[in-house]
């Protein structure tokens, strides 16, 4: 039986958009040196919607996953990059690890 990756897609977003919150993603901002010369670089605010979770004590081991850290699960509608900045709560989380949930071609959704 084959798979029906659109309708995956479809189920995944319909569950974070239920379930989850719209965030504010942003990127980029500041000044970028190219050959010597600086270049002010915009920064971006897109929209994604995502369901955030905490770290359970037995996940925590002190060195990359620290108290205080967050996961979360996020909608494909915004490709999201190592670096970025998530807005929560009026406070900008830096964005360590992205893993695209994709079983085949088509991408489902990011875990942050």
């Amino acid at each position: 039986m084959a798979i029906n990756d659109a309708g995956l897609r479809r189920a995944a977003d319909r569950l974070l958009r239920d379930n989850g919150v719209p965030y504010t993603l942003q990127r980029g901002g500041g000044v970028q040196v190219i050959k010597g010369v600086e270049i002010a670089v915009p920064l971006e605010n897109h929209r994604l919607t995502g369901v955030m979770a905490r770290y359970t004590t037995g996940e925590i081991d002190g060195t990359l996953i620290q108290q205080g850290d967050s996961k979360m699960m996020a909608t494909a509608e915004t490709e999201i990059y190592q670096g970025d900045h998530l807005l929560i709560e009026g406070k900008a989380h830096r964005v360590i690890q992205v893993t695209p949930v994709k079983p085949a071609a088509l991408l489902l959704c990011y875990q942050l």
